[in-house]
């Protein structure tokens, strides 16, 4: 196996195919044969789980398939730090693990920290930290967050302004938190 640096660890971010990030969930292994693979959630489009055996992932770009990549690895370790942005606080940026190493290509578009809160507050089904960060993010909403958001919770995206759609999601969660509470047995 054509292993470069440490083995992946859930919770970590790798980029791919230029500009696609991912976090790792687990290192698992098959159980027919026991090859070693890794589960990662894509952070783009429809957040898709998918899973590459662990020689793939840690494949050099030389070595194959990544070499148009431009990077050196086919999934480049990235780390979440603070930097200043847009979006009037401190937004979570993309910068590469590898300390020293440039990358070529077209920066990572930063992060918005308050989208990826508002992500995490969904998966824990916390709606308040939900609404929380809504209100965070609706000071300076973009249409693909917008986009994003309304694909993630299986909505319409509706042909208004960011606004109503903001309303509409914010609906959306009062429902949510209406009905999915804790039923009684």
């Amino acid at each position: 196996m054509s292993q470069t640096g440490k083995l992946p660890r859930p919770g970590e971010f790798y980029r791919y195919q230029g500009n696609r990030l991912c976090q790792v969930a687990a290192v698992a292994e098959y159980a027919g044969n026991g090859e070693p693979l890794v589960v990662c959630q894509e952070l783009f489009g429809a957040y898709r789980v998918v899973v590459w055996p662990l020689e793939a992932f840690m494949q050099k770009a030389e070595d194959g398939e990544c070499r148009d990549s431009g990077h050196k690895d086919c999934f480049q370790k990235v780390s979440l730090t603070a930097d200043k942005g847009a979006y009037g606080e401190p937004p979570a940026a993309l910068e590469t693990a590898d300390e020293g190493v440039e990358n070529p290509g077209e920066a990572e578009p930063a992060l918005n920290p308050d989208l990826l809160a508002f992500f995490e507050a969904m998966d824990e089904k916390d709606y308040d930290a939900m609404s929380a960060a809504l209100d965070k993010l609706s000071k300076k909403i973009t249409d693909k967050e917008i986009e994003d958001i309304c694909m993630v919770m299986d909505l319409k995206r509706t042909n208004g302004d960011s606004l109503s759609q903001i309303a509409a999601i914010r609906k959306q969660i009062l429902m949510l938190k209406k009905f999915d509470g804790v039923r009684l047995r």
